[in-house]
């Protein structure tokens, strides 16, 4: 089995924790891209950003799909870490580093974690050590 420690922000976190109803989350990714690391059922975590840099919650990935940002707000709503369309759209412009104008729909990636659980502060961990493992004088 493997696992995947996804990245993110603190505002992210702190947004999805405020909510334990929810159950199912979209990890987006601002560029669209695709996802491949994981199997349906197989974990995973996440940790995040510098300054807090701790391992903050998780949940079994289930699927990924690329959306356009509607309708990943249609099909997640505040699950997407945001309280608005207009707010995910003001995330995701930040994320690409150029503000997405308002006759702008782009796709983004969206990673689907299912029974996600996020710790409260006292009860993050550190982040794991990298490890890189070589093969052939590669790294992987």
């Amino acid at each position: 089995m493997k696992a995947f420690v996804g990245v993110t922000d603190e505002k992210w976190y702190r947004f999805l924790a405020a909510r334990p109803g929810l159950n199912e989350v979209n990890f987006w990714r601002p560029s669209g891209g695709g996802f491949r690391a994981l199997t349906p059922g197989e974990p995973f975590f996440f940790k995040a950003h510098y300054p807090l840099n701790r391992v903050i919650g998780g949940g079994f990935f289930s699927g990924f799909t690329q959306l356009r940002i509607s309708e990943a707000w249609e099909l997640f709503g505040e699950a997407n870490g945001v309280a608005s369309l207009d707010e995910m759209r003001r995330s995701v412009g930040r994320y690409r580093k150029q503000a997405i104008g308002l006759d702008e729909d782009p796709v983004i990636g969206c990673i689907f974690v299912r029974d996600t659980t996020f710790f409260p502060n006292e009860s993050t961990v550190a982040a794991p050590p990298i490890r890189v493992e070589r093969r052939a004088g590669k790294d992987l």
